[in-house]
């Protein structure tokens, strides 16, 4: 008897404005989840495989450099805001 598979993804009722990293984390969660979706031979029919979890990986680590710039710079933003907003108290 072969066993079938649902995966079901939903955006409802989410902000992570305010959760970058989390919400990164997230969009590469999907991203391997929908390539499972389109592929599962590709990690073995098992989304738990060692395949699985080196894809996301593999994402998380290609573009880590640019991320970290770009929390760099709100990091930046949100010191300089609450130091003016200190200093105008």
């Amino acid at each position: 008897m072969k066993k079938e598979l649902r995966i079901f993804f939903s955006d409802a009722d989410e902000n992570l404005s305010r959760l970058s990293e989390i919400a990164r984390a997230k969009a590469l969660t999907l991203r391997v989840l929908k390539k499972f979706r389109d592929n599962p031979l590709q990690y073995d029919n098992n989304i738990a495989s060692q395949k699985t979890l080196h894809s996301y990986y593999k994402f998380y680590y290609e573009n880590l450099s640019a991320y970290k710039s770009e929390l760099a710079i709100e990091t930046d933003y949100i010191k300089k805001s609450w130091t003016s907003d200190l200093q105008s108290i």
